[in-house]
């Protein structure tokens, strides 16, 4: 048997995974990562629902969500897949990729440590000390300041002379600074790389209405051939987190430098999927899934 572990299996994402699966005949069920428990009587099974299921019977573990929760709930949950690995199961991506990259703090240092290019950045858990970064903002200096945790552009807010004051409540008590990435003729675009097993197998191009160019937030997508140095900066920042696939943004500032700006080990590839009509993302990942479940056994 596989696992997905979702929260919601009639999602487009996990319906995709499912049909891979099932066309490779192989047993598949959806579960919420929150029905989990574990008891230290069962140490070779887990309860599931009140079900009893054994480790060994598990072929793999592919995480589609790890739900928002508390700080102890969200840590119990990354607990459950390291306590899946620790059973000899393959869990793809591990909870370690998971934690690197959920986390820009964690990402954007180890980006930095592998000569990663990737926007020059502060991390502040002093108020005082953000206000004065923002204060003495230049004329035409722009910054943007992000929650750590967050995704599809939720919660970005860009800081410049005429908006020197972010919005506090959303950040939590730590302050994660970016420099502006300003695109050549201001044109809001980035790119998204699907990278899986250090091969980019797709790619597009993300154009804005607005500088956040997250398709959530309304950006257009278009099919797009990346150059060797976009390739190789995606390969390079999967392999320095250790992921087995990742969505890899990258942008390009106006003298045509490259730079990643997010690392996603759990990317949503719907958007992709939409300019890439004849091929199946979803086989794709599904086919390295297995490959990886059936080396490990």
């Amino acid at each position: 048997m596989y696992i997905i572990f979702t929260e919601n299996s009639d999602s487009w994402h996990s319906q995709e995974l499912k049909k891979s699966l099932k066309r490779l005949k192989r047993k598949v069920q959806c579960f919420s990562i929150t029905n989990i428990s574990l008891s230290t009587s069962k140490p070779k099974s887990f309860i599931h629902n009140k079900k009893i299921i054994k480790y060994k019977d598990v072929k793999g573990v592919f995480v589609r969500a790890i739900p928002n929760g508390t700080f102890e709930e969200v840590i119990y949950y990354l607990n459950i897949l390291h306590i899946f690995e620790l059973n000899n199961v393959v869990v793809y991506n591990n909870p370690t990729c998971i934690e690197q990259s959920v986390d820009k703090v964690r990402t954007t240092m180890i980006l930095k440590k592998h000569n990663i290019n990737t926007p020059d950045t502060i991390i502040t858990s002093k108020i005082s000390y953000l206000n004065s970064i923002t204060k003495n903002l230049k004329d035409n200096e722009s910054k943007v300041i992000k929650p750590i945790f967050g995704s599809m552009g939720r919660g970005l807010e860009r800081i410049d002379k005429t908006n020197i004051h972010p919005d506090y409540d959303l950040l939590n008590g730590v302050y994660y600074i970016q420099e502006f990435i300003k695109s050549k003729k201001d044109q809001y675009h980035d790119w998204r790389l699907f990278v899986i097993k250090n091969k980019v197998t797709a790619c597009m191009k993300r154009v804005g209405n607005t500088w956040i160019n997250n398709v959530s937030k309304g950006a257009t997508c278009n099919r797009y051939k990346p150059s060797l140095e976009m390739k190789k900066l995606a390969i390079d920042a999967l392999k320095a987190l250790n992921m087995n696939y990742a969505g890899v943004d990258i942008m390009k500032d106006h003298k045509g430098k490259l730079f990643v700006t997010e690392v996603n080990s759990i990317p949503a590839w719907e958007g992709l999927q939409s300019v890439y009509p004849k091929i199946s993302i979803a086989d794709q990942i599904i086919s390295d899934f297995i490959k990886k479940c059936q080396k490990k056994r």
